[in-house]
């Protein structure tokens, strides 16, 4: 078991069928995804569904990003 929802990251590797990502590409995405309550974003390495991330300017701040973005998404 790894703890952990909420997850910014750098895209390692695409799937064949993905278009709208790529490798070396700042993402967010958060455990609501795909299965509520999915866990596991303190891993080292993390697989997810490129339906449930979204994709972050060059320069955000991974750390603000982070600890933002899904409480800002919860008001919307």
């Amino acid at each position: 078991y790894v703890l952990g929802i909420d997850l910014v990251g750098e895209v390692v590797h695409v799937g064949k069928n993905v278009k709208n990502f790529f490798a070396g590409m700042l993402v967010w995405s958060n455990g609501f995804g795909g299965s509520v309550g999915s866990q596991g974003s303190f891993a080292e390495l993390v697989v997810r569904d490129a339906d449930y991330c979204f994709a972050l300017p060059k320069k955000a701040d991974p750390i603000e990003a982070a600890a933002v973005l899904q409480s800002a998404a919860t008001v919307c």
